[in-house]
């Protein structure tokens, strides 16, 4: 299962206004100017020196800190800042994956295939890590019209990379472009920080009796747990409202969304109910790449929200399909 498919997916979702029933600490209205260095060598690269301010915001279960905008506060549901009146969010992604491998995939041809246009890019230098800033745009199904982005990719070490999404509506351009371009650009990288995925959810699951385990790759607002035989297994928190009363149908829907596989049909769907909230699991036929696999889908609805929970079988595997059983059956909200 393409993790970084799923990633944009869920990410857009996260783009969304619907965040009333949050009550959120705001954070200092005043913007103070971001303590950067610059300077251009004879390449034409972006060096930044930055130190870690009394303004910049730690991002749980990451090393890394940034400096918000003004008017963005902390997100409640993934790792980041939001503005509710522009909908505008930043987003951070700390991966363990080689830098190189991950800069590939963000190609104007790949980006293309996401229904992404690559506007500009920029060689980068920040406290000596290497890395990219791109300047994209995209448009949300979701919300109806074009959405910009700043995405940092950055080099952490060997095996870590660190992604930073600024995204904002391409109407609130001209009042949101720069200030989200200085907040990608504020990251400071305290390495003797532990990672820890599990610290920037709101949510637990018990892992200790299944065969799944937290993977090496990592998504903002949710978990990837991988099976014995390289299976992945997500658990996301999407903020989004469902209004239907169909719930069913909407729980095929989500897996409809899902770019990286093609739905073929049901084959079975049964209410359920975890941690007081309702829901249902199915298990659908679909395509993954041209080939027959099955989907193994839960989705618990909120308010405002909804949490997924999938895995993709290349057949069915009733092991398998009882561990993703147990650990959607320990899931409990914080």
């Amino acid at each position: 299962m393409n993790t970084t498919c799923l990633q944009a997916f869920f990410g857009l979702a996260c783009s969304s206004n619907s965040y009333q029933q949050h009550k959120m600490k705001l954070l200092r209205l005043l913007f103070l100017p971001v303590l950067f260095f610059f300077s251009n060598n004879s390449f034409g690269q972006l060096e930044i020196t930055n130190s870690k301010t009394e303004n910049h915001i730690h991002q749980k279960g990451t090393q890394v800190f940034l400096q918000p905008p003004n008017g963005f506060e902390t997100a409640a549901n993934f790792l980041g800042f939001q503005n509710q009146l522009t909908g505008s969010s930043i987003m951070v992604i700390q991966m363990t994956g080689p830098y190189e491998e991950v800069i590939k995939g963000f190609t104007p041809e790949n980006m293309k295939t996401k229904g992404m246009t690559l506007l500009g890019r920029e060689a980068v230098k920040i406290n000596q890590q290497e890395g990219q800033l791109l300047w994209v745009k995209q448009f949300s199904p979701t919300h109806g019209y074009d959405f910009q982005k700043y995405t940092l990719v950055l080099k952490l070490g060997p095996k870590s990379t660190l992604i930073i999404n600024g995204n904002f509506p391409e109407l609130q351009k001209e009042a949101m472009a720069e200030s989200i371009r200085k907040c990608v650009l504020s990251a400071f990288i305290e390495k003797s920080l532990p990672v820890n995925p599990f610290a920037s959810v709101d949510f637990t699951i018990d892992l200790s009796n299944s065969v799944f385990k937290p993977s090496t790759k990592t998504m903002s607002g949710g978990l990837l747990l991988e099976g014995p035989n390289n299976e992945m297994m997500i658990v996301v928190k999407s903020i989004r409202a469902i209004t239907t009363p169909d719930k069913k149908g909407a729980s095929i829907n989500v897996l409809k969304t899902i770019n990286t596989i093609t739905y073929v049909d049901l084959v079975d769907s049964k209410e359920i109910i975890q941690d007081g909230a309702t829901g249902y699991q199915i298990t659908a036929n679909v395509l993954e790449r041209g080939e027959k696999k099955k989907a193994i889908q839960a989705v618990l609805f909120g308010e405002n929200y909804y949490y997924v929970f999938l895995v993709i079988l290349p057949a069915q595997n009733k092991p398998l399909v009882s561990d993703f059983e147990r650990i959607l059956a320990s899931f409990k909200r914080k």
